[in-house]
C-alpha cells in the first residue's frame, strides 16, 4: 500500500482557535479573528490540495494538561469547518509545557496512528534535562525538550 505523508508547520495554529477550542471563521468576530479565519481557510486549502494520507503538524493547537482542551478535538473541529476528508482523524501526544503541540491528521480508511510512547512512565519522560554539545565545543550543556516528540505507532486501517 502506498501512503502520502506530509509534514506541515502551521506556525502558531493555536491562533486559529478561540480559547474554548472553537475554530475562528473568516466572517465572524473581531478583525483579528477574521484575519485568523482567512489564514485558517488558506491552510485548509493547502491540505486539500496535497490530500495527504498522514499530515504531521508542527505548531498545532494547544493541549491542556488537564485534558479540557486537546489538539485532537480542535483539529477535528477544524477538519469539519473546512470540509476536509471526512475520514481524517486526529492524534496528539504528551502535552508540552509550551503553547503549541506536535499532532497529526490521518485517513483512518488507510491507516491508524495511535499515540504509543515507547518509554512507559507515569510522567512525561521528556521533562528531564539531558546533556548535549550544541556548539561542537566538547562541552556538554544541560538542555530540555520544549515540546515532547509525537510518538505514534502505525496500524492498519480501522475495521
Amino acid at each position: 500500500m502506498k501512503l502520502k505523508l506530509a509534514v506541515y508547520n502551521m506556525e502558531w495554529m493555536k491562533n486559529l482557535f478561540y480559547a474554548d477550542g472553537t475554530p475562528k471563521k473568516a466572517n465572524v468576530g473581531s478583525a483579528d479573528d477574521r484575519k485568523q479565519g482567512r489564514r485558517s481557510e488558506r491552510l485548509a486549502q493547502v491540505v486539500q490540495a496535497i490530500d495527504p494520507d498522514v499530515l504531521c503538524i508542527v505548531e498545532g493547537p494547544d493541549t491542556l494538561k488537564d485534558g479540557s482542551k486537546t489538539a485532537s478535538t480542535q483539529l477535528a473541529a477544524w477538519r469539519d469547518l473546512h470540509h476536509l476528508a471526512a475520514d481524517y482523524e486526529a492524534v496528539h501526544g504528551i502535552p508540552s509545557g509550551g503553547q503549541q503541540e506536535l499532532c497529526a491528521l490521518f485517513k483512518k480508511s488507510k491507516i491508524r496512528l495511535v499515540h504509543d510512547p515507547q518509554k512507559k512512565a507515569s510522567t512525561n519522560p521528556f521533562d528531564n534535562f539531558f546533556l548535549v554539545d550544541t556548539m561542537d565545543s566538547l562541552i556538554q550543556e544541560p538542555s530540555k525538550h520544549y515540546r515532547p516528540p509525537l510518538e505514534v505507532s502505525l496500524r492498519g486501517p480501522a475495521a
